[in-house]
């Protein structure tokens, strides 16, 4: 989750910083109309434009290129920090997709970093009939629990 709160704030970043590489820049003159300048990748070509417009370029370039470092340190930080954003989970239930160990405790890993699961019931115990094999006959009296019960 923390991944993924960084990953949207590094975009927001990129989109701040993509505005401020390309953000049309303008000189006040103090008479006068504005003086276009360009922007921070394409500055105004000519001499006079170099004159008026001065550093207005590199400033610019240099927060937008700020902004984009920030964000990929943001980036990077929170993956190095929360782990990758997509992750997938590994289950004990060998019914769900993907499937995991049979027995518990088999898996990767030790057994507190596994998340508790439900367990499936064991399936019913079959009867000796319905293995096929026989019951033994029954005891008829004379044995020595029957003294005791008199």
């Amino acid at each position: 989750m923390g991944t993924r709160v960084c990953l949207l704030v590094a975009g927001l970043l990129v989109i701040a910083a993509g505005y401020l590489l390309l953000l049309p820049l303008e000189r006040v003159a103090s008479q006068g109309p504005p003086f276009d300048c360009g922007t921070a990748l394409a500055p105004a070509a000519g001499d006079f434009a170099r004159a008026v417009c001065g550093d207005l370029n590199q400033r610019q370039r240099l927060q937008g290129g700020a902004v984009l470092l920030a964000a990929i340190a943001l980036a990077g930080g929170g993956r190095l920090a929360f782990g990758p954003a997509w992750r997938r989970r590994r289950t004990e239930d060998a019914g769900w997709p993907g499937g995991s160990p049979a027995y518990p405790g088999t898996g990767p890993g030790p057994d507190w970093a596994r998340p508790q699961s439900r367990h499936a019931l064991p399936p019913p115990a079959q009867s000796e009939r319905e293995l096929g094999h026989e019951e033994p006959p029954a005891r008829q009296g004379g044995g020595p629990h029957e003294a005791d019960r008199s």
